[in-house]
């Protein structure tokens, strides 16, 4: 298992005082071209990153590309973080290709 940060945005919308991330885990033994968008709980106050980076890991021993996003939360409000959620997805699927993902089962 390897990993590889990216940064969401190019320009990050928004005050921001943390640049939202994207962590990918990518598998040894690929066992399908399927892909997790993982976002870790907290209700919008927290990221519980326990959650997130161990089912990441979890996934990627078996062989699923999995990606874990650091989006914004407390003090940043709505949209912000939606918006980070909606530009992983977006992030992925331009990049299926180079993580060997189906773009079609996102």
């Amino acid at each position: 298992m390897s990993t590889q940060v990216y940064n969401l945005w190019k320009n990050t919308p928004g005050i921001c005082e943390e640049i939202p991330k994207l962590t990918y885990y990518k598998p040894q033994n690929k066992i399908s071209d399927i892909a997790v968008i993982i976002f870790a709980g907290g209700g919008y106050d927290h990221r519980a990153n326990h959650e997130g980076y161990g089912y990441a890991e979890f996934l990627s021993k078996n062989g699923i590309s999995s990606f874990v996003v650091d989006y914004r939360v407390h003090p940043h409000l709505f949209p912000l973080p939606l918006n980070d959620a909606r530009r992983s997805v977006k992030f992925v699927r331009y990049y299926a290709d180079k993580f060997g993902v189906s773009k079609e089962i996102l």
